[in-house]
């Protein structure tokens, strides 16, 4: 009898997760004539780009919140998909659907399970809430699941102390593709022209949902900290979410209104890294952010929240400053100590331009192809 095509099962809350940060595992399994199906939500987008992948895509209603009664019909909408398909690998990501997920693939019967954790929603200085929600979660799951990846150093130390997956792995992060930045398409003139900005400012770039986690008005406020020197400082911030409304407010009680500009979603990231003079990413929470490597790619200095997964990318008065997140006088201190000192910034690009090597889809690439071949 021939052998069916194996087929492996992506699992995320929503398409767009899947599209952003998973294309290239697709690729490399479809390579290897494995058959490859994704399960979300289409709200964010994404789904168009998988389909042209040839990804078989299965629509499930996922909400991000665990307390959201639609995770209810999500709960048999995926319970239909799995009594009705049987998968040799189910590759699940994002805590709700990666719970869901699990506990369907048990009650299935399905082959084995792969959970990327892009950071627990648990670390150092989490609400106790979350302690008490996502780490049970996860502690319970961890004996169901046959492998487990993180992608971060104060995860690793968690998921090996405590948790009882079958296999554990230390990925590097999803890998951040360095070709895109080799040369910029957009001259750094023409993009400053473009963008509105003059070609003597210092500017400060951030790419990331706007969402409270993100933590852009810590960002916004310590550029008013600066006083006279903020009046040459432009922060350009590329990301869609539901604060945008609140923070076009506050740079306009700020008097930053004209100088924070909001781009929405932007398809030329590498370009726009180029025109700028430091990355800023003061977040809240991080797994092991795309958003810094990539800046680390353009050869930026990197000022950055001292927290799990940024810590792991910039090293400390080589790659960037890191500050505490709530710390608005730090972080406007670290700004203007890049804007006194071009060479400073010059360094510490060149210095993460190096270091983000090691996170990229040449190393991490080969790494999961070898989990998957463990696996499957």
């Amino acid at each position: 009898m021939q052998n069916r095509k194996k087929k492996v099962l992506f699992l995320a809350t929503v398409y767009r997760h899947l599209a952003n940060f998973h294309l290239h595992d697709m690729k490399m399994l479809q390579q290897r004539g494995i058959e490859v199906h994704a399960a979300a939500s289409p709200d964010l987008g994404g789904r168009e780009c998988l389909s042209s992948l040839g990804v078989i895509c299965w629509d499930i209603p996922f909400a991000r919140s665990p307390y959201s009664l639609k995770n209810i019909r999500a709960f048999f909408r995926l319970r239909a998909l799995m009594m009705t398909l049987h998968f040799n690998l189910i590759h699940v990501h994002t805590p709700v659907a990666a719970f869901l997920g699990r506990i369907l693939a048990i009650i299935t019967g399905q082959g084995k399970t792969l959970y990327t954790a892009h950071g627990f929603h648990f670390y150092q200085g989490a609400p106790l809430l979350n302690w008490l929600v996502y780490y049970s979660m996860e502690k319970l799951l961890s004996r169901y699941t046959d492998a487990l990846i993180v992608i971060n150093d104060e995860d690793w130390g968690i998921a090996k102390s405590r948790f009882n997956a079958k296999r554990l792995y230390h990925v590097p992060g999803v890998g951040v593709d360095l070709t895109r930045f080799e040369v910029p398409a957009t001259s750094k003139e023409e993009m400053r022209h473009l963008l509105n900005i003059p070609l003597d400012a210092f500017v400060l770039v951030s790419v990331g949902e706007l969402n409270i986690n993100k933590n852009h008005e810590a960002a916004i406020r310590s550029i008013a900290h600066l006083g006279d020197e903020a009046a040459r400082v432009y922060y350009v911030i590329c990301g869609q979410g539901k604060r945008e409304g609140h923070l076009r407010q506050l740079a306009a009680s700020l008097g930053l209104s004209s100088r924070v500009l909001l781009l929405g979603h932007r398809t030329d990231i590498p370009c726009i890294l180029y025109c700028a003079d430091v990355f800023v990413m003061p977040s809240l929470r991080e797994g092991l952010p795309v958003s810094v490597m990539e800046a680390m790619a353009a050869k930026l200095p990197v000022v950055a929240s001292n927290i799990r997964g940024n810590r792991d990318l910039i090293l400390e008065r080589a790659g960037g400053l890191l500050v505490a997140p709530k710390d608005i006088e730090g972080m406007a201190q670290a700004l203007r100590t890049f804007m006194r000192d071009e060479e400073l910034r010059l360094m510490m690009g060149e210095f993460n331009s190096g270091y983000v090597k090691d996170f990229s889809l040449d190393n991490v690439l080969p790494r999961m192809d070898q989990i998957y071949a463990e696996i499957i």
